[in-house]
């Protein structure tokens, strides 16, 4: 799909929002939006898109740096969102530090992972993957949709 605005970028956002199964009817662990891509291709702009749909009022940026980053909300039944940044992570090892393996296990929570590809081993069969690129115009981007 190849998106041309933040209106596209929010309107699309709001979809998957839309089509996101409830807790009730999933896996029995967390629901996983896995982001990929290379910098500046709009995955933290997604994020945010998505983040003030389900509510969160605070500023958001990507957590590079602390990696994890928590928002409670009460969206479908889910009362958590975890955003989590993975550009720093060398290998799926480092997950253990975050209790990676008890957040994903929370069925009550949506986990939203940038730069995924770098813990893809961790990453549940059933997440949801986008991969973000550039378009060929100024300000597109296209992007791959994977479930």
């Amino acid at each position: 799909m190849i998106i041309k605005n933040l209106d596209e970028l929010d309107a699309l956002a709001g979809k998957i929002l839309d089509n996101l199964s409830s807790p009730s009817s999933g896996s029995g662990q967390a629901n996983v939006l896995a982001l990929s891509g290379d910098l500046g291709v709009g995955k933290t702009t997604f994020t945010q898109l998505l983040l003030k749909r389900l509510g969160v009022v605070e500023k958001v940026t990507s957590p590079t740096f602390v990696i994890l980053k928590k928002y409670d909300i009460d969206f479908k039944n889910y009362k958590k969102v975890w955003h989590m940044d993975c550009y720093r992570l060398e290998n799926v090892k480092e997950l253990e530090v975050l209790d990676f393996q008890e957040i994903i296990k929370d069925k009550e929570s949506l986990i939203i992972i940038e730069w995924a590809e770098k813990i893809k081993g961790a990453i549940p069969a059933d997440a949801f993957w986008m991969n973000f690129s550039h378009g060929g115009n100024e300000g597109e981007r296209i992007i791959e949709i994977k479930n």
